[in-house]
């Protein structure tokens, strides 16, 4: 201890700073030198957007925060990002670290099809969406996403995906909907257009939002489809699943904008709202879970 003691006694605080920021200077140079290496050898960079007026990047997280409140995020990225560029292919740096956005066929393609074996989502992704996602099909890789892949390939069978009689109840449900809201008086639904200069005023009617619509008979058809359970969010009065399936999905893609800032996101309500949903889910898991070996036969067989 005595040695220890010594060198102790001649290192002042200021000194052991100095020699953290050092190192941390040193091993962040280390790693953006290796970066570039390989970034090189697999072809070079895409066109870069550089931050408009704040450090870091936060510009960016500061308006993909903002547009995703307000439903923008379309052209956020359009005009944030590919129009800037004029590519379809672009990166920048956000909270020192590299993001790739792209909308690009071929890459896309690529991505989810041809060489899909070689775009991993990554560690990263998995624990930013774990909360949400769990250990599925969505946020995992390898054996992981095969096991999720095999688990839920029943449910999409020939024979099931061809029994479009589930589909056409809610398109039907959904036609009487968007009927209802047309014909109500003016003021009663929401409008966010004008029918377009376009179409004859004589064969005009009233314009009707389709987007919450839409998202509600998705919801409608995949819980009766994947589920058996229509939760029936486009005509009833109680929303309490597809609210908070809303919920979180927002404050899930707010996370996921905020890149490294999100873990400091207030969570009490994505935690409450992760809660309802996962009520509703384990519901029917439970239930199958509570069928004995011959019934659980017999639904596989009956599909």
């Amino acid at each position: 201890m005595g040695l220890v003691d010594a060198i102790l006694g001649h290192v002042s605080l200021a000194s052991v700073a100095l020699f953290v920021v050092s190192a941390l200077v040193v091993r962040h140079v280390v790693q953006r030198v290796d970066e570039h290496q390989r970034i090189t050898r697999l072809g070079g960079y895409a066109p870069s957007i550089k931050p408009c007026w704040a450090p870091l990047g936060i510009d960016f997280i500061v308006r993909g925060f903002r547009a995703q409140l307000r439903d923008q995020t379309y052209d956020f990225w359009r005009n944030g990002f590919f129009a800037r560029a004029d590519a379809w292919t672009v990166e920048t740096r956000v909270v020192g670290q590299r993001a790739l956005f792209t909308a690009d066929p071929d890459n896309i393609k690529a991505m989810l099809s041809t060489q899909f074996g070689d775009f991993g989502k990554g560690q990263p992704f998995h624990d930013e969406w774990e909360a949400f996602l769990g250990d599925g099909i969505f946020a995992t890789d390898g054996a992981l996403w095969q096991a999720s892949r095999q688990l839920i390939r029943p449910q999409f069978t020939r024979d099931r995906v061809s029994d479009l009689d589930c589909f056409e109840s809610h398109v039907q449900t959904l036609f009487a909907v968007m009927a209802k809201a047309e014909a109500a008086p003016a003021g009663q639904t929401a409008t966010r257009h004008k029918p377009p200069a376009s179409v004859p005023s004589s064969s005009r009617g009233r314009v009707v939002e389709m987007t919450d619509l839409f998202y509600r008979f998705t919801l409608d058809v995949t819980t009766d489809f994947l589920l058996g359970a229509d939760v029936k969010s486009l005509t009833s009065s109680e929303q309490g699943f597809a609210n908070a399936w809303d919920e979180v999905q927002l404050l899930q893609c707010l996370i996921n904008r905020t890149f490294a800032f999100g873990r400091l996101l207030p969570m009490p309500r994505f935690h409450a709202c992760l809660g309802v949903v996962n009520n509703f889910v384990n519901t029917f898991i439970d239930r199958v879970l509570g069928l004995a070996p011959d019934e659980l036969a017999a639904k596989d067989e009956g599909g």
